[in-house]
C-alpha cells in the first residue's frame, strides 16, 4: 500500500470508528498526535523491543511509531493535505540544508 492510500484508509476507518463525530478541534488533535510521541518516549525508556500489549506482532516502539503515523495521517486526510507530497518537498529543501542545520544540538546518547 502507497502512503496516500494509507492515508486515506486511516481516515475512513477512523471516521468509521467515530473519531471525528464532534466539532473538530485542532489543538485536540495535534495533543493527540503529541500523547502518541509521549507514549513512544515511555516505551523507549522502559524496553523498546519488548512485545506491544495487544495480539499483533510489533513491539512497544513499533506499535508506538505507527500510532504517531496513524494519528498523523488521519488528521493530514481530514485537513485535505497531500501528506507525501509535502514530506518530499521538504526533504528535497532538507538536502540542501547544512549539517545539523547550523546549529548545535546536545546528543542525549543512542540505543
Amino acid at each position: 500500500m502507497m502512503i496516500d492510500d494509507l492515508q486515506y484508509a486511516v481516515h475512513v476507518t477512523a471516521v468509521d470508528k467515530g473519531f471525528w463525530t464532534t466539532p473538530v478541534n485542532l489543538g485536540e488533535k495535534v495533543a493527540l498526535i503529541h500523547s502518541e510521541l509521549s507514549e513512544l518516549l515511555e516505551a523507549y525508556r522502559e524496553n523498546p523491543h519488548a512485545a506491544c500489549d495487544k495480539p499483533i506482532p510489533l513491539t512497544r516502539e513499533q506499535e508506538e511509531m505507527s500510532d504517531v503515523l496513524i494519528r498523523l495521517l488521519d488528521l493530514a486526510e481530514h485537513r485535505g493535505i497531500d501528506l507525501m507530497r509535502a514530506a518530499e518537498i521538504k526533504h528535497a529543501y532538507n538536502l540542501t540544508r547544512s549539517p545539523k542545520h547550523g546549529r548545535k544540538f546536545c546528543c542525549l546518547g543512542a540505543r
